[in-house]
């Protein structure tokens, strides 16, 4: 499929998990473990849909998607949330204000392979 993604998860398991099921359909894919080694890839690299955990030291994903929207509304629109928080009203909420799709974890492979089609088929 030749799709750049970038995984940003700071749990190495999820990480390695969400990488190799996205390689196994051709997608070329990228990995950062905190926010920081995100924003520096995303400086440098141009990116088809990024993975973003929501709960990660330093900075969270609310704080990263916000960093990155700065840099690129379009940027920020292809960001796909990954939460395990989703009984939180703050981050339901926040999922919410911005329209972005989400995938709650725990998930299945099914489950990734949905989200990334509905995303991919119709856009960000």
């Amino acid at each position: 499929m030749d799709r750049n993604i970038l995984v940003v998860d700071n749990e190495p398991v999820i990480l390695d998990l969400l990488t190799l099921l996205l390689s196994r359909s051709g997608d070329r894919v990228d990995q950062a473990s905190d926010a920081e080694a995100a924003l520096r890839k995303v400086d440098d690299q141009k990116y088809d849909a990024i993975l973003l955990d929501m709960r990660m030291p330093d900075m969270d994903g609310k704080a990263l998607y916000e960093n990155i929207k700065a840099r690129s509304a379009d940027l920020a629109a292809r960001i796909i949330f990954v939460t395990g928080d989703l009984a939180n009203r703050q981050t339901t909420s926040f999922l919410q204000a911005t329209g972005n799709p989400y995938l709650e974890k725990p998930f299945t492979c099914a489950q990734l392979e949905a989200v990334m089609e509905r995303f991919f088929r119709f856009g960000p």
